[in-house]
């Protein structure tokens, strides 16, 4: 109950299913106690779960379909320009399916007119099964989109010609990618941390082809291809971001030695400096991947005489013995 009265960490999630279902969780956690709150047919309903059990339970959604591609595609955009892209993907999907219902056949052809149509009437719109109404439900703070600053951006990261609306490409793959989304869910964590609130957000896209992780930071958004594996470290890292109160007492008290008499210091993002949980393999607050050193191997020594054994060697040298 502690869990859910006083967590340390509440996620809320949004899982936009590939029958067009809507699943709405959250997930309040507590040292290493959890509660699950989910919709059922006959109301709301509490379990107790770990962050273990919900990253689970959303990653068999993602990884329907079989293991993504990568893709070396990586974007950094504005949190606008990334709105318009979906903007973007909408539209062409709209212009498709009028296509086959009408059965005929026409070029989709955009329009900064066009877009703000599209965006002016997402904004309005309550059909989530759209990517760009989702991610405005999804918004902290949806501020009006501004088409042509947005368009102006997409043209300098070069997804659309310089010169009117135009797919590049490489924007081309991008938005057709989009066009056939399966799965959309959206991730976002409050937590202390340094005695402050601390909110973190990521939208996971899973289309026919790839699974896409968008990282919200500020006003930005990161845009990146994964692997389910990645993508579970990433969602595993999101759901348990907290900063326990026993952390901060043991960082006053001084620095932990771990075994030996090693000092275990607190690791950070070497891209935007952001504290890092022991064990992830992303920055939860601007995804950027975790490398950290390798500890230094202890020296073996032959059991038999007592020398010291080089790396990788089977006979120790001076007596001649194995070195299992």
């Amino acid at each position: 109950m502690n869990a859910l009265l006083q967590p340390l960490n509440t996620t809320d999630m949004a899982v936009l299913l590939a029958n067009d279902g809507l699943m709405r969780l959250q997930l309040s956690l507590r040292g290493e106690t959890g509660v699950l709150l989910g919709q059922a047919d006959d109301g709301n309903q509490l379990l107790s779960a770990s962050e273990g059990d919900v990253a689970t339970m959303v990653m068999a959604y993602l990884a329907q379909g079989g293991e993504p591609l990568k893709r070396a595609v990586a974007l950094n955009l504005s949190q606008q320009a990334f709105l318009l892209l979906l903007a973007a993907a909408d539209a062409y999907k709209m212009s498709y399916l009028e296509d086959l219902l009408n059965h005929t056949v026409s070029a989709a052809n955009l329009t900064a007119k066009s877009l703000a149509r599209a965006v002016a009437e997402a904004y309005e719109s309550t059909d989530l099964r759209w990517l760009l109404p989702f991610a405005l439900f999804r918004s902290e703070a949806a501020q009006k989109l501004d088409v042509t600053s947005a368009l102006a951006e997409l043209a300098e990261v070069g997804l659309i010609e310089v010169e009117g609306v135009v797919l590049t490409e490489e924007g081309s793959l991008f938005i057709d990618d989009l066009m056939y989304r399966k799965v959309i869910a959206d991730i976002t964590s409050l937590y202390v941390q340094d005695a402050a609130l601390a909110r973190s957000q990521v939208m996971f896209i899973r289309t026919e082809q790839t699974l896409w992780a968008v990282q919200f930071v500020d006003k930005d958004a990161a845009v990146r291809s994964l692997t389910i594996d990645e993508a579970c470290e990433l969602m595993v890292s999101l759901l348990i971001q907290k900063d326990e109160p026993a952390n901060r007492s043991a960082l006053k008290a001084g620095p932990k030695e771990g075994p030996a008499g090693a000092v275990s210091k607190a690791s950070n993002c070497s891209q935007c400096g952001h504290q890092l949980a022991t064990g992830v393999k992303f920055c939860v607050n601007c995804g950027t991947p975790v490398t950290r050193s390798a500890p230094p191997k202890a020296p073996l020594f032959c059991k038999h005489c007592g020398a010291k054994l080089a790396p990788d060697e089977h006979f120790c040298a001076k007596c001649g013995k194995p070195c299992d």
